[in-house]
C-alpha cells in the first residue's frame, strides 16, 4: 500500500492505491521448442512455444508449469504437416480451453495465444 500525489492537490494525499502482482514476462520469457506430441508441454518461465512440424504432425493436449495470468504464444514454425491443439484433452495436465470448444488444426503457418487462469489455459486469440 502506498500513497500518491496529484499535481495541484494538497501536499498530504488522503487516497491510497494498492497494486497487486504485476507480471512483466510478456514478450521477455524463454522460448520452448517441441517436435513431439505432448499433454504437458513445460512452459515454466516461457512465453514462446515454437512447434516444429517438419518431421510430422504434432498434437498438444495441455501445458504444465504455468502460473496464473501467464500468457504464452504457440506457433507453427513449418508449413509441413499439422499442429493440432486439443480442446479440454482428458489427459492434459493444464488443459487448453478453446473459444469454440473444438480442437484447433493449423495446416500452414500460424499460431494461438493463451492465458492461464490458475487451472486452465484459455484461448485469447488465434
Amino acid at each position: 500500500m502506498g500513497e500518491i500525489g496529484i499535481p495541484g492537490a494538497p501536499a498530504s494525499p488522503t487516497t491510497s492505491i494498492s497494486v497487486g502482482t504485476l507480471y512483466t514476462n510478456i514478450f521477455v520469457g524463454n522460448r520452448v521448442s517441441i517436435s513431439l506430441d505432448s499433454d504437458a508441454v513445460d512452459v515454466s518461465g516461457a512465453t514462446i512455444i515454437s512447434v516444429v512440424t517438419s518431421g510430422g504432425s504434432v498434437t498438444i493436449g495441455g501445458l504444465a508449469g504455468g502460473i496464473e495470468d501467464q500468457i504464452v504464444f504457440i506457433y507453427k514454425s513449418s508449413s509441413a504437416n499439422n499442429l493440432i491443439i486439443e480442446h479440454n484433452e482428458a489427459t492434459g495436465t493444464q488443459k487448453i480451453i478453446t473459444h469454440d470448444t473444438s480442437d484447433i488444426t493449423l495446416t500452414n503457418y500460424g499460431g494461438i495465444m493463451l492465458i492461464f487462469s490458475g487451472a486452465n489455459w484459455f484461448e485469447i486469440n488465434r
